[in-house]
């Protein structure tokens, strides 16, 4: 191989690497599954834990008599 495949290859993997690889890092949200739990404490209290592990309550989601 000569020296100037090499280098045109190397470029390319280069530039495949910044195309694609990059991609995931440069999303701007991450999406997780649905979560429900059970907080003792109220509302406020469920906000404060929400808010603590970066996500947000969206309130009850079935009887609270549980």
């Amino acid at each position: 191989m000569d020296a100037g495949l090499g280098l045109r290859l190397a470029l390319l993997a280069v530039a495949a690497l910044w195309r694609w690889g990059g991609a995931a890092a440069a999303a701007p949200e991450v999406y997780t599954n649905t979560w429900a739990v059970r907080i003792a404490g109220g509302d406020g209290e469920a906000d404060r834990v929400a808010r603590k592990h970066g996500f947000i309550n969206h309130g009850n989601v079935g009887p609270t008599t549980l």
